[in-house]
């Protein structure tokens, strides 16, 4: 699946929807890029998931936790204010090549340290590889955006532990010429808002059926959730333990007193 991300195009939802995406990631902050309330709420009354990411500007992560900090109470004071709701990350954008062990690398560390107590907890990062390779050894991000930009010397391959990895602009097909970002969709949650619901757990089926008797008696009772189902003729009990079989029931029969049945609520 591809999600789709952009800056000044707004494509409309009817030519998204037509291009059978998984979502898009818009701007929370930004002049002239920025994701408004009426653009979100088109997104999800068109069931359309909505990711969002914060960049000033390429560079002011430099600014280091102070600055993170700021930009994460921004971020998600913006976001909130559009129904984005304070559960789902919002991701810090890193769009610059960063050395590892650099003065600039510690930066985007504390960067993000910063960006993650202003914004309300973990949050995600845009980035090249190597950079978020080092934020999620750290655990200072749990959502992983790798940037489409290969000449950076840490971003020459895919990040496998990447949940989305940008590839390249073009036109979206199908209506007016509007210019997107495509990324490969990498796992069930990208930072998207609705969150992925967890699959239903599978209905636990009964395997087997325990049958309980008092030494001497022809009588079958089947037990089950505190009851017993009398079954006083032996044919009658024969006939339906083929059944069971048949169905793939093991018949389990246990010796039990006369005491214990009598306890037992029949049904």
């Amino acid at each position: 699946m591809k999600a789709l991300d952009f800056s000044f195009s707004r494509p409309p939802v009817t030519q998204l929807k037509n291009a059978g995406i998984a979502g898009v990631i818009r701007y929370v902050t930004g002049q002239g890029k920025a994701i408004d309330k009426p653009e979100f709420d088109s997104y999800v009354n068109a069931s359309i998931p909505v990711a969002l990411v914060f960049e000033q500007d390429t560079t002011s992560w430099r600014g280091g936790a102070g600055t993170g900090l700021a930009h994460g109470r921004l971020a998600r004071q913006t976001a909130s204010g559009i129904g984005f709701p304070k559960s789902r990350p919002i991701y810090a954008a890193y769009d610059t090549d960063i050395a590892p062990g650099s003065t600039d690398w510690v930066a985007a560390i504390s960067y993000q340290m910063g960006f993650n107590t202003g914004a309300g907890g973990t949050q995600g990062a845009y980035a090249e590889a190597a950079l978020l390779d080092e934020l999620l050894n750290r655990g200072l991000i749990k959502w992983a955006w790798q940037t489409e930009s290969r000449g950076f010397p840490g971003n020459a391959i895919d990040d496998p532990r990447a949940c989305l990895i940008q590839r390249t602009w073009h036109t979206l097909a199908g209506g007016d010429a509007h210019q997107v970002d495509e990324n490969d969709v990498f796992a069930t949650d990208w930072g998207q808002h609705p969150a992925p619901q967890p699959p239903p757990k599978p209905e636990k089926k009964m395997d087997h059926v325990w049958i309980g008797y008092v030494q001497g008696s022809d009588a079958r009772y089947i037990i089950g959730a505190g009851t017993k189902h009398h079954i006083g003729n032996p044919a009658v009990y024969k006939e339906w333990s083929a059944q069971a079989v048949a169905r793939g029931l093991d018949v389990l029969e246990r010796p039990c007193t006369q005491a214990f049945l009598d306890d037992l609520t029949t049904v």
